[in-house]
């Protein structure tokens, strides 16, 4: 029995809910495998665990673990919510999974392999072929073209409950491409770092272990037999719902995670575009929906795919894991014969039977289900609609009238199922224990001639009570899930604090989108940085020239403001609409917030973050920290008024440390020697581009002693050498000293010369089909750049013709070298990114 502290902090007011059974609680008292935990739970008690409770968020957002709404391209981004109540699951219970999902996940790849093959169940009569013919996920181009060794169901998820009477059913199977893994090893990894008191003496099954199965069973589907194979992640990129997952398993098990625009098939073979060339895939691990992955025979919409991958295919020259076509297991009419299909194959009875259904395709069923409207669950089989599932009992009369219509028109597109009543868990909300419905994702590998099981999986429970749908979508929370040993095995592992990276090969197998992205990061990295500094200025000169009324400033600020168009080519902006000097605020807080505007500040931090986040798999932990505060401060600083200056700057003090923080811990961390090549290259490139554009826009014309000389202290504040000029030269601003210092220093690290130094360094190291006999196009174009700097006189760069106002030769210099840098800019992205859309130029079209 439990003792009455127990009952009064945690439990005492604790609910089952009627009908349905309850994971912990047995009548009167928790079952004994729960015992020892709540005891554990009880020590921390509430006060506590709400504190670890918020500890657990505040790591899973820094780690950048989130989970994104499907179907909306700039969606929401949730944090992935994790309950500090782990889900328990006895050695018994977990027996009877095993055994009867290894049967299940056999049985669903021979019918793979048959209704793509022979056919032979359709034929003796078992299932029904207008259910298979009818659905779009089942694929023509496949059928009885394909290899039957590559029809192997590799990966397999099923979504388990118990029933009323603690029978565990099948409520969905999981073949598309099943998710779960790497959320199921980060819930497990924050566990163990906030609440390892729940661990120490559970005696829990370890699924690290796992990981390594994973692997290997990955290498060996190889068909070229390969001792180290390439293995691609196929991703739709970071719009896709679980894109952190896939990310995540990247880096983990040092796949590389690739889009369909970075794999073309040449000569029925699937080739990585990479900086030095292409290198051929072995092994592709499926993200991506079967119809979407060839334009070329399947949907020719598509451009998540890649043309002519089924060709590969069926030449045997690439395995995909799972086959294409294998999200048809997934049609739920299926359920409704599966006992015989098990019979059919397997030759005996179902271990774990799914949930009963009916198909509408047959009179006395679609009698059933119609009957039956207002108490069943009704499912279309094309699970790809955006409404697919129907609760009877949640319908009005006039919805149930209308569905029954379309029920009667197309009866073979629709099942009735028996209203899921899902078992319930606790869950820790508002500091109580309280009983929320819960499903399990119990996930699967094949292993050649049988299934492993990951011991533990995937488990969700509703955010409410009552909530019928139990998932991601709706807002589901997910649960660490901890299998329970029989034996006194060792106690439950504590992962290292960082995702395992492996080696990178080197820069010649750098995949090129994800070379762009480090590129374009490096590039918006200084963007960012440069954009806000210039505007910070700008509103410091605005609000002197309004307090003091000082003529120099209003000149200089007025240079300021018809430079931050140049700066940011936000054109008109304030170069052709002088009125906008007078009353600059509008025009300012829209060069700041309007993200839908090209080259505005929120345009260009957008863009930035979107980058960093496609590539996240080769960012430190750290860096999500960093992100995500710069997030939080940016959404603020977007709702503060135009007419705010302390508020805007504040805010603008705040996105700066906070980038330069990202590029301060990235800079030597980026995960391999290739990515700090690209993000630096970016970075130089940016900076140079930037400088002349500063410089020409402010120091170009001759003006007031006075006004120059605050115009040259924002050009030296913007590049971050005020502090320097002033150790260095130790006298009033002098323009050969300052030109000298940002143009012409070849040490000064912060010099055009310096920078222009470093890209031909890192151009030189990029991998080139040219002969090394000549200098590639865009390296001429730098060394003519730097030479023109080298060759230049400083005072005459800094004068200007007896009765004229422009220092002609300085900006002509700068014309030449920001013309070269954007040439260069352009080849470096059509040699080595051509098969991406670019990033957002900076220069001006001279």
């Amino acid at each position: 029995m439990l003792p009455n502290p127990l009952k009064e902090t945690l439990l005492g007011q604790y609910k089952e809910e009627k009908g349905r059974h309850d994971e912990m609680w047995e009548e009167d008292a928790p079952y004994p495998h729960w015992n020892d935990l709540l005891f554990r739970l009880e020590t921390l008690g509430a006060g506590e665990l709400t504190h670890r409770q918020n500890e657990l968020q505040r790591l899973l957002r820094e780690n950048g673990v989130t989970y994104t709404v499907y179907g909306e391209r700039t969606g929401d981004i949730r944090p992935w919510k994790l309950d500090p109540i782990p889900f328990l699951i006895d050695p018994k219970t977990w027996s009877m999974l095993c055994e009867g999902l290894k049967q299940r996940a056999w049985i669903l790849q021979e019918l793979l392999r048959d209704i793509y093959g022979p056919q032979k169940i359709m034929r003796a009569g078992i299932l029904p072929p207008e259910l298979i013919f009818s659905d779009p996920t089942y694929l023509v181009p496949c059928i009885q073209t394909i290899p039957e060794n590559a029809w192997e169901l590799t990966l397999y998820g099923a979504d388990i409950s118990k029933g009323p009477d603690e029978r565990i059913w099948i409520v969905g199977d999981r073949t598309q491409a099943p998710s779960g893994w790497g959320y199921a090893l980060e819930n497990r990894i924050s566990m163990t770092r906030v609440l390892p008191e729940l661990f120490e003496s559970s005696h829990i099954h370890k699924i690290t272990d796992f990981f390594d199965t994973f692997s290997r069973r990955l290498s060996n589907l190889a068909p070229s037999g390969k001792r180290s194979p390439l293995i691609v992640i196929l991703t739709p990129g970071p719009y896709n719902e679980t894109y952190f997952e896939h990310a995540y398993l990247a880096a983990l098990e040092g796949f590389v995670l690739a889009q369909g625009e970075d794999l073309m098939v040449r000569e029925a073979k699937v080739w990585l575009k990479t900086l030095g060339g292409l290198e051929q895939v072995d092994v592709i691990v499926r993200r991506v929906d079967s119809s979407y992955c060839d334009p070329l025979e399947l949907y020719p919409g598509s451009q998540l795919g890649v043309p002519g991958l089924l060709e590969a295919v069926r030449q045997g020259n690439v395995r995909i894991a799972n086959p294409i076509g294998s999200g048809i297991l997934e049609n739920p009419g299926i359920m409704a014969f599966f006992s015989n299909i098990c019979k059919f194959y397997g030759g005996e009875d179902l271990k774990i039977p799914n949930i009963a259904t009916w198909w509408c395709g047959h009179e006395k069923e679609r009698a059933y289900t119609l009957e039956h409207l207002d108490e069943i669950l009704i499912r279309h089989i094309d699970t790809r609609r955006k409404v697919h599932t129907y609760p009877g009992w949640l319908l009005s009369r006039e919805e149930k009238e209308s569905l029954a219509r379309e029920i009667q028109a197309s009866p073979f597109q629709f099942v009735g199922q028996e209203q899921p009543l899902l078992s319930t868990a606790p869950s820790f909300q508002d500091q109580v224990l309280c009983a929320r419905r819960t499903i399990l994702r119990s996930l699967a590998i094949s292993t050649g001639d049988s299934y492993d099981l990951l011991p533990g999986g995937l488990t969700r429970s509703a955010s409410s009570q009552g909530e019928f749908q139990v998932s991601n979508q709706a807002g589901g929370i997910s649960k660490d899930t901890w299998v329970l040993s029989a034996s006194q095995t060792a106690p439950v592992e504590i992962p290292s604090d960082e995702v395992f990276r492996p080696e990178i090969k080197g820069l010649a197998n750098l995949p090129s989108k994800t070379a762009e992205n480090l590129f374009w990061v490096g590039r918006y990295t200084l963007r960012v940085i440069r954009t806000a500094r210039l505007i910070q200025s700008v509103l410091r000169f605005q609000a002197e020239s309004k307090n003091f009324e000082q003529l120099q400033d209003s000149k200089a600020l007025e240079v300021l403001l018809k430079s931050l168009t140049h700066f940011t080519m936000t054109y008109p902006g304030f170069v052709e609409q002088e009125a906008l000097i007078k009353a600059p605020e509008q025009e300012l807080h829209d060069i700041l917030v309007n993200k839908n505007r090209v080259g505005t500040l929120a345009f260009s931090i957008d863009r930035w973050i979107q980058s960093i986040k496609t590539v996240r798999d080769r960012w430190s932990y750290n860096t999500f920290i960093i992100l995500d505060n710069i997030e939080s401060q940016w959404k603020e600083m977007r709702d503060t008024s135009a007419k705010n200056f302390r508020r805007l700057r504040s805010g603008l003090d705040l996105l700066i440390n906070g980038v330069g923080a990202f590029h301060g811990l990235n800079s030597d961390n980026i995960a391999g020697e290739d990515g700090r090549v690209l993000y630096d290259l970016g970075r130089h490139m940016e900076h140079a581009m930037l400088a002349t554009h500063l410089i020409r826009s402010t120091l170009v014309g001759k003006r007031e002693q006075m006004v120059e000389e605050s115009l040259m202290k924002v050009v030296l504040r913007n590049t971050e050498s005020l502090e320097a000029f002033r150790y260095r030269y130790r006298s009033h601003m002098q323009l050969p000293a300052v030109l000298n210092l940002l143009l012409l220093d070849q040490h000064y690290p912060r010099s055009l010369a310096f920078s222009l130094q470093n890209i031909l360094d890192m151009l030189n190291s990029l991998p080139s089909p040219e002969t090394r006999l000549n200098l590639a196009p865009e390296q001429k174009m730098v060394l003519e750049g730097a030479t023109s700097l080298q060759l230049t006189d400083i005072i005459q760069l800094a004068s200007t013709e007896e009765g004229f106002y422009i220092r002609n030769e300085l900006d002509q210099l700068l014309g030449l070298v920001s013309k070269n840098l954007a040439s260069t800019a352009d080849l470096v992205i059509q040699k080595y990114f051509s098969h991406t859309q670019p990033g957002v130029s900076t220069h001006s079209p001279d």
